[in-house]
């Protein structure tokens, strides 16, 4: 059944109003018409079963037959820190981090970075603005609760300092011996930082610097994988081992 966000004033007792950009494709690309059901969810792990009554140009009504909470969210809040990557990665990225349930991806920029922060303000909003629009797509298709946010793009050291608001901080080091992360099993964690580096990789001022805040440092494995790859990997077995996949 298509699913479809709508900010939590829009949603009323018993019915809700949608007229954001979804009215064009629920009309003109789903093709939907008045009687058909669709899920609307409010952003805020709260799913509607719904009826559309009315198809106007700019917005749609739907009376609400059934309400349910989301059983798509992880119970443990996980913040994807990704170094900034080269070309259209971190579209690929911010799409499965949030298939596999990362609640934020917050962008920073490494010391090795090969992709750099855009010089000015602007050219940052459209990024976030793209990756956002990303987040938003794949919450849809995998019956998320949420919108995960998209954020940044901050310099390391202040990406590090708001880690330390989470409960772990697992910070990959291809430097590191393998099976680190299954240490976390057993423990409770209701947030969790995840630091990927940039394609060069940390450099050492950086791992030490984040091992003196508390960051459990970690490899992957005897191979050298590439961001994509650990990001990937490692945001599965984070949920793997809080029971969350």
């Amino acid at each position: 059944m298509p699913k479809f966000f709508v900010e939590p004033f829009k949603v009323g007792i018993d019915k809700i109003i949608i007229d954001n950009d979804d009215v064009g494709h629920i009309s003109k690309v789903l093709r939907h018409r008045e009687g058909d059901v669709i899920t609307v969810c409010d952003g805020e792990k709260n799913d509607y079963i719904c009826r559309i009554d009315e198809i106007s140009r700019g917005r749609i009504v739907c009376a609400v037959l059934e309400k349910h909470k989301n059983e798509a969210e992880p119970d443990v809040e996980l913040t994807l820190y990704l170094a900034l990557p080269k070309g259209d990665k971190a579209d690929f990225i911010v799409q499965k981090a949030v298939e596999l349930g990362a609640g934020r991806i917050v962008m920073f920029e490494g010391e090795n970075s090969v992709a750099k922060r855009p010089k000015d303000a602007r050219e940052t909003k459209k990024k976030l603005l793209k990756w956002q629009k990303t987040a938003l797509e794949a919450a849809k298709q995998c019956g998320r609760g949420v919108i995960p946010k998209t954020d940044g793009i901050y310099t390391f050291g202040e990406a590090v300092e708001m880690a330390k608001k989470c409960d772990v901080t697992v910070f990959l080091h291809e430097k590191e011996e393998t099976g680190g992360l299954y240490d976390l099993y057993g423990k409770s964690i209701k947030t969790a930082a995840l630091f990927v580096g940039p394609e060069g990789g940390f450099s050492p001022s950086e791992a030490e610097y984040a091992k003196a805040s508390g960051a459990h440092l970690t490899g992957l494995g005897r191979r050298i994988l590439r961001l994509e790859t650990a990001a990937v990997a490692a945001s599965a077995i984070i949920m793997h081992i809080t029971h969350n996949l």
